[in-house]
């Protein structure tokens, strides 16, 4: 007999209804339905007990029983729909219990974006988050599981909505919170185990959304190791270990796809790939029928669509065929599921030489994608449907679904390149924050420690000279990890960029398939995007090596009239654009100077660009350079801008720093032009000043060696 769970879908004060009458009552030590129409709470409250520990009240302790049976089969009873969640959830709420309520959110929440209501699962699972976040740690502890699946249903809504940078760090915290519930006693039917494998599997979606493949490949591995450190995962999410392994397996298919379309064999991937599905997910799949089983249609489902497309790319096209329509025609019981026959037998109905038949399976399954959030699936579904188009010579209805797949790659691409920009620049500052605080932090505990010690004792001054200077050394440890953080950190937003570049570069030269006008702005505006992230990684390079120390300047004479000319043309154009009257002035008696020709350069340009961003039309900007005291050269930039307070002074110094306005706001920088330049001047033995007053301008000014 299959094992089929126990649906609620009626408040504990109205009358009981049982699951199914067809199904039959629950049977508490079989864990499956026996006699029809006797379904009471109080063999709900025996199937799991876990949560029995934070109910006080009967009312209370009935609904934790409830919420533990949907939270242990949440796979079975969400394809029935949402009406048993949203039930304990209203009853939750009455109570007005934090842990009953978050709980019941984050399996509603799951619940919602199975019925693709992205954006109302997004919700439900941050309003979770909010009452899991008024818990003490003890409670949030023995809540790791469901508390981990909020932040993971958070970060799987914004992946499905195409914002993969924004889930990424979602992902990451999910992993967090179930990993410090290892080992703790489980409150609730989701372990922490459980919710540590589906958030690992979580962020390896997302890494694959964003080509990491190697990333991916490490993250999912984990997964499946935490399930065999942790067996019993196998009874608690053989669900999600399902998922883990089919996402491994279409990695392995991708390579084998990359491998064989290079001429060279990928047999060792094709066998890899075999090995998991047999070894790892059909043993999973086999148990399903047995009594206490968790294995769900879904996981079926999925485990279906994974070996199809084994056999699909093995060649075997007839098998693959036959399990793709079984997956088709099990649409009602998962109808996105049942959109991946439909687009798999389309594709295996044209590599069969049947174009016509796959045209109608393509189209059905661009249909279901089009009815919900999706942007990544519809737009796979598009470029099937423009490969059959073109099988069948309907060049004009191709190029359309071509067009429209790239509309939607294209605008994923950009917005999850921005947003990864901007994500790595918050986890670079965040840690450089952690590092800073760690570091205060140490101080202040060995201060603390020293001042205890010298009210006992006067022979505790040698103490608290030792122990500043390891609180010193740790500080120092903590600002070199920093700036290792920062190089690091920039050499990883290489990837998308490369990413961005080479997709536009295809698009731009034809590669993607016949060209049309409307390609060429695309193509301009993800090149736009990539180069505007090229020049961000070269201004974080530049201050990470600056503050390393790992940067030689190439001092010379440099004639200032040319310097000034040179710079004066490259700003040329934003003057222009921007309406501002610009002025160049020389003291004659001040014909050179000493420096690095490229990063001086780099300074007046810096300084000019940000004059220029803050002053309004018809406003003024003079570059001049006159004789500073000691043998130096001051160089200076003023304008007539919107100024800035003392404290908005001290934000733009610090690096990534942007002060709010409606000026600022019109342009795009990363904050960290002010902070090199000042770094620079350093180098060569000048220094950066800046004054400032709001409403009037702004003054800085550059001091240099004079030349020889």
């Amino acid at each position: 007999m299959r094992c089929n769970p126990v649906r609620i879908i009626e408040a504990y004060n109205r009358p009981p209804l049982c699951f199914n009458r067809s199904l039959g009552r629950c049977d508490p030590a079989a864990g499956v339905v026996t006699d029809p129409g006797k379904f009471n709470f109080r063999d709900l409250a025996q199937l799991d007990k876990r949560s029995s520990s934070i109910a006080i009240d009967p009312a209370a302790s009935r609904l934790g029983a409830e919420i533990s049976r949907l939270e242990a089969w949440i796979p079975h009873l969400v394809v029935e729909g949402a009406a048993p969640f949203v039930a304990v959830l209203d009853e939750a709420r009455q109570l007005g219990d934090d842990v009953l309520v978050a709980r019941a959110l984050s399996i509603a929440a799951r619940a919602e974006l199975f019925w693709g209501r992205l954006h109302a699962g997004v919700a439900m699972a941050e309003e979770a988050i909010a009452a899991f976040e008024r818990m003490p740690e003890p409670e949030r502890r023995s809540l790791a599981g469901p508390h981990a699946e909020a932040w993971r249903v958070i970060g799987n809504g914004r992946l499905k909505l195409g914002e993969i940078a924004i889930a990424l760090p979602l992902f990451e915290r999910a992993i967090a919170i179930a990993e410090r519930g290892l080992g703790q006693p489980a409150a609730s039917a989701i372990p922490a185990t459980s919710g540590l494998v589906a958030a690992l599997n979580g962020l390896g979606v997302a890494l694959i959304s964003m080509r990491e493949m190697t990333g991916a490949m490490e993250v999912l591995s984990r997964a499946l190791d935490i399930v065999d450190a942790y067996p019993v995962t196998l009874d608690d999410a053989p669900d999600d270990i399902v998922y883990t392994v089919g996402n491994l397996v279409k990695l392995l298919q991708q390579d084998a796809r990359d491998r064989l379309a290079a001429g060279d064999g990928a047999n060792a991937q094709l066998t890899q790939a075999r090995q998991l599905l047999e070894k790892r997910a059909a043993v999973l799949i086999g148990r399903r029928g047995t009594p206490g089983c968790k294995v769900s249609v879904l996981a079926e489902r999925d485990f279906l669509e994974m070996s199809s497309r084994h056999l699909l790319l093995e060649g075997k096209l007839d098998a693959a065929l036959e399990q793709f329509q079984r997956l088709a025609d099990k649409r009602g019981v998962d109808r996105w599921r049942g959109a991946i026959g439909e687009r798999g037998l389309a594709e295996t109905l044209l590599a069969l030489g049947r174009p016509e038949d796959a045209l109608v399976h393509a189209r059905t399954a661009l249909e279901a994608y089009e009815q919900n959030e999706e942007i990544g699936e519809r737009a796979i579904a598009l470029q099937v449907l423009a490969r059959v188009y073109r099988a069948l010579g309907r060049d004009r209805e191709a190029l359309e679904c071509l067009e429209d797949h790239n509309r939607l790659r294209g605008r994923l691409d950009v917005l999850a390149t921005r947003q990864y920009a901007a994500h790595m620049a918050a986890r670079i500052g965040l840690e450089r924050a952690r590092a800073e605080a760690e570091a205060q932090r140490r101080i202040a505990s060995e201060l603390q420690a020293l001042n205890d010690k010298l009210v006992e004792q006067a022979a505790a001054l040698q103490t608290q000279a030792q122990a500043l200077g390891l609180a010193r050394t740790a500080a120092e440890e903590a600002s070199r990890a920093k700036s290792a953080f920062l190089a690091n950190m920039s050499h990883e937003l290489r990837t998308p960029l490369n990413a961005i570049l080479g997709f536009a570069e295809m698009m731009r030269d034809g590669y993607a398939g016949l060209p049309g006008p409307a390609w060429n702005g695309y193509a301009g505006m993800i090149h736009e995007a990539g180069s505007h992230l090229l020049a961000v990684i070269g201004e974080i390079l530049d201050l990470s090596k600056i503050e390393a120390g790992r940067i030689m300047l190439s001092i010379e004479t440099i004639d200032l009239q040319a310097l000034l000319d040179a710079c004066s043309e490259l700003v040329a154009p934003q003057i222009e654009r921007g309406r501002i009257e610009f002025v160049v002035e020389r003291d004659p008696s001040i014909a050179e100077v000493c420096a690095d020709t490229i990063r001086l350069k780099q300074i007046l340009l810096n300084l000019l660009s940000n004059a220029v961003k803050f002053t309004e039309p018809n406003g003024r900007i003079v570059l001049s350079v006159q004789p500073g005291e000691d043998s130096f050269v001051e160089i200076r930039v003023t304008d007539t801008g919107i100024g800035m307070t003392e404290t908005e002074l001290q934000l733009a110094l610090e690096v990534f720093g942007q002060i709010e306005s409606s000026v600022a706001r019109k342009h795009e920088g990363s904050g960290l032009g002010l902070p090199i330049a000042i770094g620079l001047a350093e180098l060569h033995g000048g220094s950066l000043t800046i004054r400032s007053e709001k409403g009037v301008g702004t003054e800085v000014t550059v001091r240099l060696p004079a030349g020889q």
